[in-house]
């Protein structure tokens, strides 16, 4: 829920500055996925758990990044205000183990 809401308000922010939002996986993300596809049961959910770890604590440090580098006042807002919800999401994911 908390992805789907933050998406939204990407493209809404990408549309306003005219930024073209890419529609397709990077080539690592689509080689990750393939990865992650041919796993089954714990193998999966290791992998899984594993791979949202590394994304939502690089999440954390560009939007950190962001909010300190950028100039623009919207994105500044957007990266101020959603960057406690990447690193809830990082916690949480951290308890798992």
């Amino acid at each position: 829920e908390d992805q789907s809401k933050l998406k939204a308000q990407l493209e809404v922010l990408a549309q306003k500055k005219s930024i073209k939002l890419p529609t397709t996986l990077s080539e690592k993300k689509a080689k990750g996925l393939a990865q992650l596809q041919e796993e089954e049961g714990k193998d999966f959910d290791k992998k899984f758990l594993h791979m949202m770890k590394i994304d939502h604590r690089r999440d954390v440090r560009k939007f950190k990044q962001a909010s300190r580098k950028i100039d623009d006042k919207d994105l500044q807002d957007f990266t101020t205000r959603n960057q406690p919800i990447i690193e809830e999401h990082l916690d949480s994911l951290k308890a798992i183990d």
